[in-house]
């Protein structure tokens, strides 16, 4: 009797130890997809970077050509013609900065979207995890009750 006590113990260990191989293949592969969208998320964060850069030298340029148009403006009515040029130019750049600054804020809420993502990927892993916890500590019990037979026969 206590024999095929022992084999059913042995029998449900294996099975909790194929669980929790399986449970750890899923820890794993969430593990790979966390990395990957961090990799991700650092991708779009240099992305961003880069486009910040680009504004900056934007910004820049409009505050050459709002100096260009102080000067012009100064100048006699013969050079009004070049002020209007500048102004037009001006418009233009001030124009490609709004686009880009539209752009840069749909790539801020991708990367909104990648954190809550990656939020909800740590949480399922914390879960995994407390799962792992309860399964390693069922084998335990299981160990010690194995124990404990193997003791008293």
């Amino acid at each position: 009797d206590t024999t095929h006590k022992l084999k059913g113990l042995i029998s449900e260990i294996v099975n909790v130890t194929n669980e929790l191989d399986k449970r750890a293949n899923i820890l794993t592969q969430i593990t790979t997809d966390v990395t990957e969208a961090i990799n991700q998320v650092n991708e779009a964060v240099q992305q961003v970077s880069i486009e910040a850069q680009r504004q900056q030298e934007n910004i820049n340029e409009i505050t050459e050509g709002m100096r260009f148009v102080s000067e012009t403006s100064a100048e006699s009515v013969r050079a009004m013609d070049e002020f209007e040029a500048a102004v037009n130019e001006v418009v233009t750049i001030a124009s490609e900065g709004r686009q880009k600054g539209e752009i840069s804020a749909k790539q801020i809420e991708s990367i909104q979207q990648t954190m809550n993502e990656i939020e909800e990927s740590v949480r399922k892993v914390s879960e995994m995890s407390r799962s792992i916890e309860e399964i390693t500590n069922v084998i335990t019990n299981i160990a010690e009750q194995t124990n404990l037979l193997a003791l008293n026969a």
